[in-house]
């Protein structure tokens, strides 16, 4: 693909509205990682501002699957996953 034509999709509207997300964050879905899993997982994206949003969870709907979701609001880039072992989490 030459750089003309990424420059074209990555400028799209369309391409742009696909990559906004809406980010959430649930303390029932954190402790379900902490309880029956073994690693506990957290994501990093950026919003518009370039500034870093943590949640558990990123739909492309602006509808959470867990009740006690946090609406955190759109985020644009994942930035990076946080695994932690269990032991490093306290629980207290």
């Amino acid at each position: 693909m030459n750089i003309l034509k990424l420059i074209s999709i990555l400028n799209d509207k369309n391409t742009i509205d696909k990559m906004v997300k809406h980010a959430w964050y649930s303390k029932k879905q954190s402790n379900v990682y902490l309880t029956y899993k073994t690693r506990y997982i957290e994501f990093i994206w950026l919003d518009k501002d370039n500034k870093e949003t943590r949640c558990t969870e990123v739909t492309n709907e602006r509808k959470s699957f867990w009740d006690d979701a946090v609406y955190l609001g759109l985020v644009y880039k994942h930035k990076r996953t946080i695994w932690k072992n269990l032991k490093m989490v306290s629980t207290a």
